[in-house]
């Protein structure tokens, strides 16, 4: 394979649009086949080319994006303690790639765009910490909330909850919605099986149904996953600045074996 290295920082001077926008010196701008015809501008001074002859597919770099993979968000959960009656639980939420020095870490904006988005399905009690943050998960402030059955806001308008019953030890809410507004109540209960509910009955205006906290919960992480786990920085991997001045001294292009060319390459996470 051949890589073209950028030659030149570009920068922003805002922070985050700098990080996640701009490609850096020692950034991969494209990768492609052994004799790959690259272009006029395609040189330097502005970039050069690194051939690996030896390397056939980008996942033989070790990761599936090759040089251009990104560095991302990947959010894991821990529960620190239940409570079954309430239907509650004491949640820890951190960052598996926070990187060597807590770059990533859940701080600054970053905790206050998590805290924001956990409001949204009724956490509180949050204490954000250097790398982590802890919260109160209610699943009866979940399952009332827009994020969990993903409708608009305004929707919620028109419709109420009410809590039957709830079983701690099977985890099952039997739960009625009450439609006041001009929404099919055959629309609510599609919904609610979309979403792992079971339908007891349907009338003109209600729609009465089971759910278990499991279900509730699965819904909540893969939401997070999906609407805060962001890109944090645009490239994870760069080749070494030594590397790069060799390639620029050489006329803008040089061949390394495949063991050069992944000692050449810095991983910001280890940073």
């Amino acid at each position: 394979m051949e890589f073209l290295i950028r030659n030149f920082d570009s920068t922003n001077q805002d922070e985050d649009i700098d990080r996640l926008g701009c490609r850096k010196r020692g950034m991969c701008d494209a990768q492609m086949p052994d004799g790959h015809i690259w272009g006029n501008l395609e040189g330097l001074p502005r970039f050069v080319v690194i051939k690996c002859p030896e390397i056939k597919n980008q996942s033989e770099l070790g990761f599936s994006e090759g040089l251009m993979k990104p560095w991302k968000d990947e959010f894991d959960y821990e529960i620190m303690a239940n409570r079954p009656q309430q239907g509650e639980y004491d949640i820890r939420i951190f960052e598996i790639n926070k990187g060597l020095n807590n770059k990533n870490a859940i701080t600054n904006k970053k905790a206050t765009r998590v805290k924001n988005y956990l409001t949204t399905w009724g956490c509180s009690n949050f204490s954000m910490s250097s790398t982590d943050g802890t919260f109160t998960f209610s699943l009866w402030n979940a399952v009332r909330s827009a994020n969990f059955w993903e409708v608009p806001l305004d929707i919620f308008t028109n419709i109420s909850f009410s809590l039957n019953s709830y079983t701690s030890a099977s985890g099952i809410a039997n739960i009625t919605i009450t439609i006041t507004g001009d929404i099919a109540s055959e629309k609510v209960a599609s919904r609610i099986m979309q979403r792992g509910g079971s339908i007891v009955n349907i009338t003109d205006n209600t729609v009465r149904f089971t759910i278990t906290r499991t279900k509730i919960l699965e819904v909540f992480k893969e939401d997070i996953k999906k609407h805060i786990q962001q890109v944090y920085m645009f490239q994870r991997h760069r080749i070494k600045k030594s590397i790069v001045d060799q390639a620029e001294a050489a006329g803008g292009i040089i061949t390394l074996t495949k063991s050069a060319l992944l000692e050449a390459i810095n991983d910001s996470m280890a940073e």
